[in-house]
C-alpha cells in the first residue's frame, strides 16, 4: 500500500529513477477509491481494489530499483524502506492507542503491535478471539494488513532478485510470473463460496500475486525498445487497462467467487497495463489525465491517507457526529487528509533525511536489540487473543451456578407488556397444555434456555435462584432459519453445517436436561436477508414470515413433546454497527425485529399454554435499541447480552419463568 513515493523537487527517485507525475496520480486515484469504498459510496463497490493498484505499483518500482542497484545495496535498500514506512506507521499506532484510552474505538495494543511487526494480515486470519470477535467493532489497525503483505514482500523478494536472479533478467521474469500464477492458484484453492474469505483475502501467499505482476512488469519495461509500434501498443493497452480497472472498481464485490478465481490477477494485469502506458508514453493522454495536480497531491500523501483513514472513520461515526452520509464522508475525508498532511511534513519527510551520528558499536547493539524486540513482538502477536472480557460464554451446557444476589438491581421501568400472547387464539394446529413437571405447579423447576448465541449469553449470566435451575443450551452461530445463503454485515455467507440439524440437537438437549420449562430465544439469524425458495427474502414479506412461523411451530412442538412447558422470548432490537455510510445494516432494522416478534406472538397463540416473555421491552425500555440501562452495559456488542445485563434482568426474568412454570404466564 506504499509504492515508493518520489520527490518531485529533485526530479529523480532514490536509485536514480526518473520522477513520473502520472504514477503519483495513479496513487492518488487509488487511495481516493479506497476512501470512497470505506465511506459506503454505492457506485464504487470494488473500490477496495485500489489497494491492488498500490501492490502492482510497489512490485514494479521495487523490482526496477533492485535490478538497477548493486548487490551491496541491499542494506541501503532496506534502510530506505524502513525510513519511508516505519516512522509514519509508528506515529499513527502510538496516536491511535492513546486515543483509544479515552475514545470508544477498538485500538488494542496487541493489534498495534501486529501492525508494527508487519504481521497484521496473519493476525486478521489467526488472531481471532473466537465466535464473538466477529461481532466486535473492527480494529483500528485492521487496514494495516496490506502494509504487512508489502513488508513481507520487501523482505524476501530483494534476496531472490539480488542474490539469485540478478545476473539473468529472464530468471527474474520467470520467477515473478510463476509466483503470480502460484499465488493466484493458492487464492482459488483457499476460497470457499459463502464462507469466510479471510484466508484467501489476507494471506501473503494469496495476495502477493499482484506484487509479482508488478515485478514482472519491471523486467518487461526494462528491455530497451523505443519503436513507434511498441509505444502505440502500450498506449492502447493502457487505455484498455484503465477501462477494465474502472469496470472492476465499480462492479466487483468482496464476496464474488470470480474475484478469487482469477479476478485479482485480472485486476493486477489491468493496472500493470496502465503503468506500462504512462511509463512508456509519459506525454500520452492517459499519463496527462493522471498527472492533474489534485491527483498528484493526493498521491504524494497517499501513504499517510491510507494509514489514518481507518481510525478516523471508526472515530467519526454518524451516531457521534449526527451527520448524514454525504456530510459524514466529507468530514472523514477532510480530517484524514489533514492528518496525512501533518504526517508528511512532520514525520515522513524528516525521517528520510535524518542521519544519526552514532558509533558503529552502538548501531550494532541497536540493530541486535531491535531484532530481539521484533522476535518477541512476533511471538506476542501470534498468541491468539482471548475472547472479549464481557463475553459470558459458559464452557459447559449448564449456566455457572452461584448464590442469588442479595440486592437485586431493578429494570429501569415496568415493562409495558403482558407475558401471554397478545393475539387471540386462531384456527390452526394446536397442542394441548403440557402436564406440569415436578414442582412446576409451585413455579419451581428446571428452565432450559435454548436458541442462538443471544440465548447463550443471556443464560450464561444467570444464576440459579428462587427454586429455579437454569440450564444453558444456546448454540453459537445457528438459528431456526436454514438452507440458502444469508447476508450479514455487508457480506454473504452460508450456514454452519451443523445448523441444518437443529431439530436433532434441540431434541438431544431436551432428553439430556429433562427441563420443566423450555425458554426459546432466537431472532438474530431470522432477521437477516436469506435466499429461500430461490429468491432473497426477509421478515416483513408474507412468504418469509410464513416460513419463520413454521420453524417456530416446529420448535414448540418438539420442545413440548416430553411434557415440558414452553415459553417464547421476543427478540431484542439489535445495533451491530453502522454501515460505511453511517446507516443501519438491514438485519439491524427495528421493523424486522417487530415483524419477528409479531410472528412469535402469533405462534404462541396457536399453542395452548405457551407463554411469551417480552425480552425486547426489557432491553429496550425506551422503545429503541439500548446499550446501557441505569449505567450498566447490557448489550456489549449490539447483539449479545452482557453478564451485567443478565444480572440486571434476573429480578425481572425469574418471576416470568415461575409464572410460565406454573402455567399462569
Amino acid at each position: 500500500m506504499t509504492a515508493t513515493t518520489a520527490e518531485p523537487r529533485a526530479g529523480r527517485r532514490p536509485g536514480g529513477l526518473a520522477y513520473l507525475p502520472a504514477l503519483d496520480g495513479l496513487r492518488g486515484i487509488a487511495v481516493v477509491a479506497v476512501l470512497l469504498f470505506h465511506g459506503g459510496v454505492a457506485w464504487l463497490r470494488g473500490g477496495f481494489l485500489g489497494v491492488d493498484a498500490f501492490f502492482v505499483l510497489s512490485g514494479y518500482l521495487i523490482t526496477t530499483l533492485l535490478l538497477a542497484g548493486p548487490a551491496s545495496g541491499l542494506g541501503a535498500f532496506w534502510e530506505r524502506r524502513a525510513r519511508r514506512l516505519v516512522p509514519a506507521l509508528a506515529a499513527m499506532a502510538l496516536a491511535v492507542v492513546l486515543v483509544g484510552v479515552v475514545a470508544p474505538i477498538n485500538a488494542s495494543p496487541r493489534d498495534a503491535l501486529g501492525a508494527l511487526t508487519y504481521l497484521a494480515n496473519w493476525r486478521s486470519i489467526t488472531g481471532g478471539g473466537g465466535y464473538f470477535a466477529s461481532f466486535a467493532e473492527p480494529s483500528a489497525f485492521k487496514h494495516t494488513w496490506s502494509l504487512a503483505v508489502e513488508g513481507q514482500f520487501y523482505l524476501i523478494w530483494p534476496l531472490l532478485v539480488v542474490l539469485v536472479c540478478r545476473r539473468s533478467r529472464g530468471a527474474v521474469l520467470v520467477t515473478a510470473g510463476a509466483g503470480a500464477l502460484i499465488s493466484a492458484a493458492a487464492m482459488a484453492a483457499s476460497f470457499r463460496p459463502f464462507g469466510d474469505p479471510a484466508r484467501a483475502y489476507y494471506g501473503t501467499d494469496t495476495r502477493i500475486q499482484t506484487l509479482f505482476v508488478g515485478a514482472a512488469l519491471a523486467v518487461v519495461l526494462g528491455v530497451r525498445s523505443e519503436t513507434v509500434r511498441r509505444r502505440a501498443f502500450l498506449s492502447a493497452s493502457g487505455a484498455a487497462g484503465a477501462v477494465v480497472t474502472l469496470w472492476l472498481w465499480t462492479t466487483a464485490s468482496g464476496s464474488d467467487g470470480g474475484l478469487y478465481r482469477g479476478g485479482f490477477l485480472l485486476t493486477a494485469v489491468a493496472t500493470a497495463a496502465v503503468i506500462a502506458s504512462v511509463v512508456a508514453v509519459p506525454a500520452g493522454p492517459l499519463a496527462r489525465a493522471l498527472s492533474v495536480r489534485p491527483l498528484r497531491l493526493a498521491g504524494r500523501v497517499s501513504y499517510g491517507v491510507y494509514l489514518w483513514h481507518a481510525p478516523v472513520y471508526l472515530l467519526l461515526t454518524r451516531s457521534r457526529t449526527h451527520l448524514p452520509g454525504p456530510l459524514l464522508l466529507a468530514l472523514r475525508v477532510a480530517v484524514t487528509f489533514a492528518l496525512a498532511g501533518l504526517s508528511w511534513r512532520l514525520v515522513e519527510v524528516p525521517a528520510r533525511t535524518w542521519r544519526p551520528h552514532l558509533p558503529r558499536v552502538v548501531r550494532r547493539f541497536a540493530v541486535a536489540g531491535l531484532a530481539m524486540a521484533t522476535v518477541l513482538a512476533w511471538a506476542l502477536v501470534w498468541v491468539r487473543s482471548p475472547a472479549p472480557p464481557t463475553t459470558p460464554v459458559a464452557a459447559t451446557s449448564r449456566a455457572t451456578r452461584g448464590p442469588a444476589t442479595a440486592s437485586k438491581p431493578a429494570v429501569p421501568r415496568p415493562v409495558a407488556s403482558t407475558s401471554k400472547a397478545a393475539a387471540p387464539a386462531r384456527a390452526g394446529p394446536t397442542t394441548a397444555a403440557p402436564a406440569a413437571g415436578p414442582g412446576a405447579a409451585r413455579g419451581t423447576g428446571t428452565v432450559m434456555v435454548i436458541g442462538d448465541s443471544v440465548a447463550r449469553t443471556l443464560a450464561a449470566g444467570l444464576r440459579d435462584a428462587d427454586g429455579i435451575d437454569v440450564v444453558n443450551e444456546g448454540i453459537l452461530g445457528c438459528g431456526l432459519t436454514v438452507g440458502g445463503p444469508y447476508r450479514y454485515f455487508g457480506g454473504q455467507y452460508a450456514d454452519l453445517p451443523e445448523c441444518a440439524a437443529w431439530e436433532a440437537r434441540w431434541t438431544a438437549a431436551l432428553q439430556r436436561d429433562k427441563p420443566d420449562l423450555v425458554a426459546i430465544l432466537v431472532g438474530r439469524w431470522e432477521c437477516m436477508d436469506r435466499k429461500h425458495d430461490g429468491r432473497w427474502m426477509h421478515l416483513g414479506e408474507p412468504a418469509y414470515d410464513a416460513y419463520v412461523a413454521a420453524q417456530l411451530d416446529r420448535a414448540v412442538t418438539l420442545m413440548s413433546a416430553g411434557g415440558a412447558r414452553v415459553a417464547l422470548f421476543t427478540a431484542p432490537y439489535y445495533l451491530r454497527g453502522e454501515r460505511p455510510d453511517g446507516g443501519r445494516f438491514p438485519e439491524d432494522d427495528p421493523a424486522r425485529v417487530d415483524a419477528f416478534n409479531r410472528v412469535v406472538r402469533a405462534v404462541a397463540a396457536r399453542h395452548a399454554g405457551v407463554a411469551v416473555i417480552d425480552l425486547n421491552a426489557a432491553l429496550a425500555p425506551e422503545g429503541r435499541f439500548t446499550k446501557r440501562i441505569n449505567g450498566a452495559l447490557v448489550r456489549y456488542d449490539g447483539v449479545h447480552v452482557s453478564g451485567s445485563g443478565a444480572r440486571l434482568l434476573a429480578p425481572w426474568l425469574f418471576p416470568r419463568f415461575k409464572a410460565a412454570l406454573a402455567g399462569t404466564g
